[in-house]
């Protein structure tokens, strides 16, 4: 049989196309060959599977490709799967090539996210993919959603607690003469 054809059965007199999904490659074969993951064929009757684009893998027939899910990301053509986006990334829609990374104030400490996580008062993410979020130190607060760092608490205030979102003023009869102080 010619390529793209095949015959399966001993006595068959016509030779078969491929099917969607499959190919043959060389010429007097016996049988079709299923395309790989991360290639596909969209017609009968073909002698090689495509490779499925940068952010996309093969569905189940090898009929063709699919976005990949809102969290996932393929980074190469003819991927045969999709990977989570790891900790510190995410990505908010399908089909992409590469995860977003979350930015300082933000974080994610899951795989296969959609969307970074806000630093709460009290905390701050002060890296770029940050996984957690980290509590301000004693001597400091943050008293606002999405800070990448603390604030220093100023004279006449003090902070002995870490994760805490305001300073104490100093009671009577004590000073802080120095930001920052616990």
């Amino acid at each position: 049989c010619p390529i793209p054809q095949f015959r399966d059965q001993a006595g068959q007199t016509g030779c078969v196309p491929a099917q969607i999904g499959f190919y043959v490659a060389g010429v007097g074969s016996a049988a079709q060959t299923p395309c790989e993951h991360g290639t596909f064929t969209t017609q009968a009757g073909q002698s090689r599977c495509q490779l499925c684009s940068k952010g996309k893998s093969t569905d189940e027939s090898g009929a063709g490709c699919r976005d990949c899910q809102e969290g996932h990301y393929s980074g190469s053509a003819g991927s045969p799967s999709c990977l989570e986006c790891i900790p510190g990334t995410v990505q908010s829609l399908a089909g992409q090539s590469a995860c977003d990374e979350c930015l300082p104030g933000k974080y994610q400490g899951q795989s296969g996210q959609q969307a970074c996580t806000i630093a709460q008062p009290g905390s701050h993410a002060p890296s770029i993919r940050a996984t957690l979020p980290t509590d301000c130190s004693p001597g400091q607060y943050s008293d606002q959603l999405q800070q990448a760092s603390c604030n220093e608490c100023s004279v006449g205030k003090y902070q002995d607690l870490a994760g805490t979102s305001a300073c104490k003023p100093c009671g009577v009869g004590t000073f802080a003469d120095s930001p920052r102080s616990s």
